[in-house]
């Protein structure tokens, strides 16, 4: 069995390098409090805090991000504790509070029904095939915070904080700490300690 020291260790682990990750674009912090019981254990829930996070975009104006990430601390056969994410929902708002984006896994439900992939929303009033493009589940792969990260600075223009800008080793301190956040997760994900 493994000992709570470690257990709490890769909880520690994970929720720093989420924090880590959503500081290189926000000073705003990352709340982590009890969820509810699961078949997999007790249920631990990440949020931004306040619930949505000001962006600051360059000569563009203001963005918000709103991110909830609901993950369980599981023992596989050899004892050893790994994150499993059971649902994370990533929403980005305009300037003026309205949602644009979703990116959204809750296989289990979120006060809807399940929607058993990972998936996108695209916020708009368009019609498709006699649906609003809102309503629709746009299927994606899992969608990892990085990337969202990712886009939000390359592709809107988000400001990363000053001291996230600049150069270590040929590139932008943002870039090294997504990439080396990635590995992290997914080592703490697969249980490799």
């Amino acid at each position: 069995m493994t000992s709570p020291r470690r257990r709490s260790e890769v909880d520690a682990e994970f929720r720093e390098t989420i924090a880590q990750m959503l500081r290189c674009i926000s000073a705003d912090g990352l709340a982590a409090f009890p969820g509810w019981q699961t078949p997999a254990g007790q249920s631990r829930v990440l949020r931004f805090q306040p619930v949505r996070s000001r962006l600051d975009q360059v000569n563009r104006g203001r963005l918000f991000l709103s991110v909830e990430r609901v993950f369980v601390l599981a023992t596989d056969a050899a004892g050893r504790p790994h994150v499993r994410t059971l649902s994370y929902i990533y929403n980005l708002f305009d300037a003026h509070d309205r949602r644009v984006l979703g990116w959204h896994y809750h296989p289990e439900g979120r006060g809807e029904q399940p929607i058993p992939i990972p998936h996108l929303h695209v916020y708009g009033e368009a019609d498709v095939a006699g649906r609003t493009l809102s309503r629709l589940h746009l299927p994606t792969s899992r969608v990892e915070l990085e990337t969202v990260v990712t886009f939000l600075i390359e592709e809107l223009g988000v400001e990363p904080r000053e001291q996230y800008r600049r150069m270590e080793r040929g590139e932008p301190r943002w870039r090294r700490i997504l990439r080396d956040g990635s590995d992290i997760i997914a080592r703490l994900e697969h249980g490799i300690a």
